[in-house]
């Protein structure tokens, strides 16, 4: 009879493969000592946070564990590697860390080009809702004025009224986005969830049922918090859900906001910005993916938009470089 893998034994089994002790796994992966004892004697059951900083700390690709708990089933399009070409069809971390050092270093060419990009975005959203307008027809057209500040202090979804709410994004553009290569947030995952869910016909109840998560969990994860959220329950809702890729996804949207300077965990007000200039990344960072987004769901079979933003990157102008 085949015994069931635990995370709590395959960590076990890792780290003393590995020949590490308790301490010295603590240390790589950011975790309490205590924690990771009660998580591999079966104690305490891991946040999908923990388990991320875990398997960095066995170096482990999320992958291999996701393959793990389901059992070798997954997508077959999840058993590929992601696109991580040169040019992948996805805003990824490094083309915002990129994009970050290039508007330092160049303040009048990066707000010039979200300056094109907003009235883009305005100008295909005009025709597709009216087919006869012009495409600037009773819209003031943005200029790289408007948007250094804007981008830096506020939201472009305050100060444009056509970029008032974020995009509609499907269930399969959220799923291509990540086989791409693409950086994903908490907030995207959840709805890739509740658009799954409601591709069965269930209602928030009957997945409660049917995954023995609670309602209140359920909506936290839809609604775009994964603070607290157990392994287990992410375990739980992707076996009726998905194959594999949610919990995947979850680790991927985890993973990108720790690839990202300047970014902070939502959600977590006693981690405080340690100056102006990681809250300006982070609000660049926030807007810039908004942006990329409508651009994403307006011309998905065109990426020129993300070639653009690629071919004016510098190669040799990091974020360390350009802010030293």
């Amino acid at each position: 009879m085949e015994v069931e893998v635990t995370f709590g034994s395959w960590v076990r089994r890792l780290r003393l493969e590995r020949g590490l002790d308790l301490q010295d796994l603590a240390e790589r992966a950011g975790v309490d000592i205590s924690t990771i004892s009660r998580i591999e004697n079966e104690r305490t059951q891991a946040t999908i946070s923990t388990t991320l900083g875990i398997c960095q700390g066995l170096g482990v690709e999320p992958i291999e564990l996701v393959r793990m708990l389901r059992g070798g089933k997954l997508r077959e399009d999840l058993e590929s590697e992601q696109d991580v070409t040169s040019k992948p069809k996805a805003l990824t971390a490094n083309d915002i860390q990129a994009f970050l050092g290039f508007f330092r270093y160049t303040p009048q060419r990066g707000p010039g080009l979200l300056a094109d990009w907003i009235n883009l975005i305005g100008n295909a959203r005009v025709m597709r809702s009216n087919k006869r307008a012009r495409p600037e027809a009773g819209r003031k057209r943005v200029m790289p004025d408007d948007i250094y500040y804007v981008v830096t202090e506020r939201s472009v979804s305050e100060s444009f009224d056509f970029l008032n709410h974020r995009p509609e994004m499907t269930a399969d553009l959220i799923l291509e986005l990540y086989k791409h290569g693409g950086i994903l947030t908490v907030p995207e995952v959840g709805v890739y969830i509740r658009e799954r869910r409601r591709e069965k016909g269930a209602t928030l109840v009957e997945l409660e049922k049917s995954t023995r998560v609670s309602d209140s969990v359920l909506s936290r994860l839809e609604s775009g918090s994964i603070e607290r959220i157990k392994l287990s329950e992410i375990v739980a809702i992707d076996k009726v859900l998905g194959q594999g890729e949610i919990l995947a996804m979850c680790f991927g949207a985890i993973q990108s906001r720790g690839q990202i300077p300047g970014r902070r965990i939502k959600g977590k007000p006693d981690v405080a910005y340690s100056d102006d200039r990681e809250r300006r990344e982070d609000n660049i960072t926030d807007n810039l993916v908004l942006i990329c987004r409508w651009l994403h769901c307006l011309f998905w079979d065109n990426t020129f938009w993300l070639e653009e933003l690629r071919d004016l990157m510098n190669p040799e102008c990091t974020v360390e470089e350009s802010y030293s």
